[in-house]
């Protein structure tokens, strides 16, 4: 049976708990898939590998997967976020555009750094993956760009848009997307508010012009936005088996961006029928270990790829033996300076209050 609840539980704590963890999982797998797919060899290439080996690449192998859930998280909150703003007379576009500016500012700044700094030493010695010269689906297939106008391109969030990612970093291709939506969806909800839909539809179909990839991709965040309104639970047990065929299949099948549709979707029904159990769960008990890890999410994806190509530059030029040490120091620092990144969370409301508050006074 299928039952749909209107907006139902939208400020579930013990739902946000849970989405806290999946974040961090999120971002676990992207940068595990990244740091197999360049440092370790093929799964082809393995020789009887053991079950620990089999389960590792099958779970690093998701990472497109992981992005798209990031995405239906991404429009849940900002969803809700704006509305209610709406909803309290308490939204200003000007705030809320600075805010979310200075909330990928204030870890791109150090992240874009890092990478200028990383790709510089790699490509003074002609890395040959900073050259693009490695084969494979994760690195560069030319060389690696890191002059003035492209690092500003990724610290205004326009990568994609009218440039390229920032050197080895190209994970950061989801950010750009996330950006536009950010700014596309009050204008939406505005005017369908107002039963104009004109003006959006003309709005997205220039950006369609532009990178037809962010627009195609625009459903699979405007699924988690419908899921602060709408949820639509089917048998909880039906639901897992629905979402993980599709999410299995996803790893064997191309459909290109329909498969990400289905992804969204079926994760939509997942969460959807999970949550009316999860709202009378005791997760709060570990609500805020999940809070400060999700706070890692974002500076773990956005700095691992250039640390991850730096690792394969250091071991191209190192002992075999030392391979092993090397790769584990790499992960240790990535996570260092994902939680000192991490620390940074909350400045940007700072930053955004300042603004504001500087401009309205040379007003």
């Amino acid at each position: 049976m299928v039952r749909i609840y209107n907006n139902s539980f939208s400020e579930n704590r013990q739902l946000h708990v849970i989405f806290d963890f999946l974040r961090i999982i999120c971002a676990i797998i992207v940068f595990l898939g990244h740091f197999r797919a360049v440092l370790a060899p093929t799964y082809s290439e393995l020789y009887s590998p053991d079950i620990a080996t089999k389960i590792f690449y099958f779970i690093s192998g998701f990472g497109h997967q992981a992005v798209i859930i990031f995405f239906f998280f991404s429009g849940y909150f900002i969803h809700g976020t704006i509305k209610r703003g709406i909803d309290n007379n308490e939204f200003y576009f000007s705030y809320y555009l600075l805010n979310r500016f200075f909330r990928f500012f204030i870890v791109l700044l150090p992240v874009l750094i890092i990478t200028f700094f990383l790709d510089s030493i790699a490509l003074s010695y002609s890395s040959v993956y900073h050259l693009g010269e490695v084969d494979g689906s994760v690195p560069p297939k030319e060389k690696v760009d890191i002059s003035l106008i492209i690092f500003i391109i990724n610290l205004l969030s326009l990568q994609e848009l009218i440039g390229s990612h920032f050197g080895s970093n190209s994970p950061l291709w989801s950010l750009s997307f996330e950006f536009v939506y950010y700014l596309l969806w009050p204008f939406i909800i505005f005017f369908f508010l107002k039963r104009s839909v004109f003006f959006p539809i003309l709005v997205v179909f220039a950006i369609y012009l532009i990178n037809e990839k962010v627009i195609l991709l625009l459903p699979c965040w405007m699924i988690g936005a419908l899921f602060y309104h709408y949820k639509v639970v089917i048998n909880k047990y039906l639901s897992v088996i629905v979402f993980l065929t599709v999410l299995i299949c996803t790893r064997f099948v191309t459909f290109g961006v329909l498969e990400d549709y289905a992804l969204s979707l079926t994760f939509y029904l997942f969460v959807s029928s999970f949550s009316l159990y999860i709202r009378k769960s005791n997760v709060l008990k570990v609500g805020r270990i999940g809070a400060d890890l999700a706070k890692i999410s974002f500076p773990l994806y956005a700095v691992h790829m250039p640390i991850v190509g730096f690792t394969f530059f250091v071991i191209e030029s190192s002992s075999p033996d030392n391979h092993m040490l090397i790769c584990l120091l790499s992960i240790i620092v990535t996570v260092f300076i994902s939680v000192i990144l991490a620390r940074m969370d909350g400045g940007h409301r700072t930053l955004t209050r300042y603004t504001i508050k500087l401009i309205g006074n040379k007003a």
